[in-house]
């Protein structure tokens, strides 16, 4: 994730299952305490409907739900 923070990128995550868009800010992630993880192997989860995500990697859009719409599997 740091890697992200420094390039000013985000991690967009999207459910297949319900539709669901959301991104990962990771300059927030890292300042909460979380752990800086190596995104491309990390696999995660829809918190709605437990469905795996789809990553992409962005400049910032704004407008998606935050960080805790999906989590770590």
């Amino acid at each position: 994730m740091s890697d992200l923070a420094k390039c000013q990128m985000r991690l967009g995550l999207h459910c297949l299952e319900c539709d669901r868009w959301a991104e990962i800010i990771p300059q927030e992630w890292l300042d909460a305490g979380k752990f800086d993880v190596n995104y491309i192997e990390q696999k995660f989860k829809c918190s709605g409907c437990g469905g795996r995500a789809s990553k992409q990697v962005r400049p910032p859009s704004g407008g998606l739900e935050n960080a805790n719409a999906y989590q770590g599997m």
